[in-house]
């Protein structure tokens, strides 16, 4: 993979660079040599145009380009410079600098660059992320409880025919288990099955209907080996992402704590983790049903339209409905973090699952919010760092399987 070469905060060139990105999405004239100098840095590697479209197209950019215009433009650098730890007269005379007047705004692209809108990070595009310091996670590893209470683990090692449950016969591949229903009479009793998933791993199964299950870290799903009854019914914990196969005959029934969702065809995504403070419907595509009964005991039901999510507050008991932004929902099926305007004791929920850590606070971040986007094939580390480069929150090792979170720069 091509190396990333940063607008580094540190050299010359990167002042030069963040002035002429500044320039042009302000539709300011670039003299030739200007154009140049941008074209060549553009056409160094892929990483560099991806960088410089993400800086063009954030509102956020432009809100805060225009906060900074209020600023004495002097101030401002010495300001900005100051918080990335770096000196601005050692990087260049202000008063010599040829785009001196726009270099107050085109400063907040490099601390943006540092880390507010980290997923345009140098760390996007490293070839392999280093091990983190808990141990390598393994991330397609998962358990298979079968019928009779057996336990299996599902990687690639034990890749195969799994043999039968009831009427379904069992493949496990490098990435995935493959129900199919191989004989299926009246005789054969309905099985269940379990696939549990740890923290740190994520897990991809195929049901015997052709159903789609992608289940994310810390989750798991119990399923009757082969669909005999009229309805098809699982029940989940934690977080999973459905493909459902369409058969009107028979309804998709989805259990997650008091939450049930009916569906007869469609891609959706429950979230419903202990840890959460509600239990999340989101409909992809297609229409489905959520039912809940409320502490009266009386049912409450929303029908999903794409875009939408059915939401049961666990303290209050209320079923709501939202819109919520679908690529931060759907990131984890995608291998990714998604935030926005995300708090970040939700972000370090998702870090503490998919990292297998535990997460404590000191002093309050509840008001502490992110946007971006991160690969969950980064290590936690550098979790941490670009996270820690905001200056809005730092980290520390209590122990190796234990992280504090504390507001504020370090």
């Amino acid at each position: 993979m091509a190396e990333v070469h940063d607008i580094d905060p540190s050299n010359g060139r990167a002042v030069t660079l963040a002035g002429l990105i500044y320039k042009y999405r302000e539709k300011e004239p670039l003299t030739a040599g200007e154009q140049k100098n941008l074209d060549d840095w553009l056409n160094e590697n892929e990483a560099n145009k991806k960088l410089f479209d993400e800086l063009l197209q954030r509102d956020r950019l432009a809100a805060e380009l225009e906060s900074l215009k209020k600023y004495n433009e002097d101030n401002a650098v010495f300001t900005i410079f100051a918080a990335l730890g770096v000196s601005p007269s050692a990087v260049i005379p202000l008063r010599k600098h040829p785009l001196r007047r726009t270099l107050a705004a085109a400063s907040i692209i490099l601390i943006l660059i540092a880390g507010a809108w980290f997923f345009i990070t140098r760390r996007n595009q490293t070839a392999e992320p280093p091990p983190i310091a808990n141990a390598e996670l393994q991330r397609d590893r998962a358990i298979l409880t079968l019928a009779d209470g057996r336990r299996l683990p599902l990687d690639s090692a034990h890749a195969g025919p799994m043999g039968t449950q009831g009427a379904a016969s069992l493949q496990l591949q490098k990435d995935r288990l493959i129900y199919t229903t191989a004989n299926k009479t009246a005789t054969n009793p309905t099985v269940y099955n379990t696939i549990t998933v740890p923290r740190g791993a994520q897990y991809h199964v195929i049901l015997a209907d052709s159903t789609e299950v992608w289940l994310n870290s810390a989750s798991s799903v119990r399923y009757p080996a082969a669909f005999t009854a009229t309805n098809r019914e699982v029940t989940i914990t934690g977080e999973a992402w459905f493909s459902v196969a369409k058969d009107a005959t028979k309804p998709f029934l989805v259990t997650a704590g008091t939450m049930k969702v009916r569906v007869l065809g469609t891609e959706f995504n429950i979230m419903a983790y202990d840890d959460e403070p509600a239990i999340r419907t989101t409909l992809i595509n297609g229409a489905v049903k959520t039912t809940v009964e409320n502490k009266q005991g009386r049912p409450q039901q929303q029908i999903l339209q794409p875009g939408e999510q059915a939401a049961l507050n666990n303290s209050s008991g209320l079923l709501y409905l939202e819109k919520p932004n679908l690529d931060e929902v759907t990131g984890w099926h995608n291998g990714e973090f998604n935030c926005h305007n995300t708090p970040l004791p939700a972000i370090m929920r998702q870090v503490a699952r998919w990292y297998d850590v535990t997460v404590e606070y000191q002093g309050s971040v509840a008001n502490i919010n992110y946007n971006g986007q991160l690969s969950r094939k980064h290590s936690l580390e550098d979790i941490m760092d670009i996270l820690s480069d905001t200056r809005k929150v730092h980290f520390q090792r209590k122990t190796p399987d234990t992280i504090v979170v504390m507001p504020g720069p370090k």
